[in-house]
């Protein structure tokens, strides 16, 4: 069950990531649409993962994958390998259809790995950063 602290964090990252979104496009008709790739440079890549996207703002990055593995067996990966790597996790959040947000941060910069099951089996899920500071 989730607490309400999880709740409003993971209201949050979605009102942020539509922001970002929306900025995305703007972004992008005025030419500076480059996701800074370096943002997820060093964060990990679950083994068991097949690309599918990239997209971003000159602030943000968002990568997304798509597993045959279980939301629950990704996240638990996440779990202990961003921890290894210095990322602490602020926020841990299941919902009640199964997704997994997870939001961590290191020196300032937010990561989010929000982990969804798919209908017919596995899963997709997308690593957001963003540049510390940016709104």
């Amino acid at each position: 069950m989730m607490n309400s602290r999880s709740l409003w964090i993971t209201i949050a990252c979605c009102g942020m990531l539509s922001l970002a979104a929306c900025r995305g496009e703007q972004a992008g008709d005025a030419g500076e649409g480059t996701p800074p790739a370096r943002l997820l440079d060093d964060v990990p890549l679950f083994p068991l993962s097949t690309p599918t996207t990239v997209q971003g703002t000159s602030e943000s990055v968002e990568k997304r994958y798509a597993s045959a593995m279980s939301a629950d067996t990704i996240a638990e990966w996440y779990r202990r390998n961003l921890g290894n790597l210095g990322w602490g996790v602020l926020s841990d959040a299941k919902m009640p259809n199964g997704s997994i947000t997870i939001l961590a941060e290191r020196g300032g910069t937010p990561l989010w790995v929000m982990i969804e099951p798919r209908q017919n089996g596995g899963t997709h899920y997308r690593i957001v950063s963003a540049e510390p500071g940016s709104d």
